[in-house]
């Protein structure tokens, strides 16, 4: 949110943060907002319904992450290249039983493609796949450590994981707990870039997206759409490999 912020104040624009806590009614007073001259355009990352997704496409508008589909521009990271970078990774480190945890879905949100491809991937390289997924919502530590425990008691044949960075920190934290050896009996691969992936030794291996890139590029097409200038329908931001100790 940070480089957003600043990179809105680059084209003089000031910023208003609406948390729509999965509220379609904020959505709804947000769009009203920049009907009524009050704001000049929205850069949405939330579920929203139909009703509005239509009420978007008339207005100045940039989904981050969130596929909305014709006239509204998306902007995300390449997380086709992202879960590809994993599964090459995992292939090479010998990993034959992979885990990729994640959050269910509940909406078209690009970042799934990371988790397809990746099953893809490894699947034509013969390698075993389980997908498990966990519902959202819960962001304290505690309950994520303790689905973390589930996830390995259920899956403690598996020889690689790949995941988000807050999950990835806390499969490492609960494998040492079980004298697993990382990265020799167990290689984890996290996803986003996230700091905390450094403050654990080993250092998480992570997919790492450019954040300051992509708050830069939601802001530019942002703007061309306010000054009505012709847009494409998808940005994607490149992704790279932050190597750790634990691949």
């Amino acid at each position: 949110m940070w480089h957003v912020e600043k990179a809105l104040e680059m084209h003089e624009y000031r910023t208003v943060i609406i948390n729509v806590g999965g509220s379609s009614k904020k959505i709804s007073d947000a769009i009203d907002l920049v009907d009524k001259h009050m704001l000049d355009g929205l850069i949405i990352n939330a579920d929203v319904d139909k009703s509005d997704i239509e009420r978007l496409r008339l207005i100045p508008a940039v989904s981050f992450e969130c596929e909305m589909g014709e006239g509204i521009p998306l902007v995300a990271s390449d997380h086709i290249k992202g879960g590809e970078l994993a599964a090459k990774l995992l292939f090479r480190c010998g990993c034959k039983n992979v885990a990729i945890l994640s959050i269910k879905a509940t909406a078209p949100v690009y970042a799934r493609r990371r988790i397809t491809e990746c099953q893809r991937l490894l699947k034509k390289k013969g390698v075993k796949v389980t997908i498990v997924e966990h519902e959202g919502g819960s962001e304290e530590f505690h309950v994520m450590e303790e689905k973390i425990n589930e996830y390995l008691n259920t899956h403690s044949e598996v020889d690689g994981i790949f995941t988000e960075d807050v999950e990835a920190y806390f499969c490492l934290v609960q494998a040492k707990k079980r004298g697993i050896s990382i990265p020799r009996d167990l290689k984890i691969v996290g996803y986003d870039g996230n700091e905390i992936t450094r403050l654990v030794s080993p250092q998480v291996t992570t997919i790492a997206q450019n954040t300051k890139k992509l708050a830069e590029t939601c802001v530019d097409v942002l703007n061309k759409r306010i000054s009505g200038l012709d847009t494409e329908d998808r940005y994607f931001v490149p992704v790279k490999i932050r190597m750790g100790g634990t691949t």
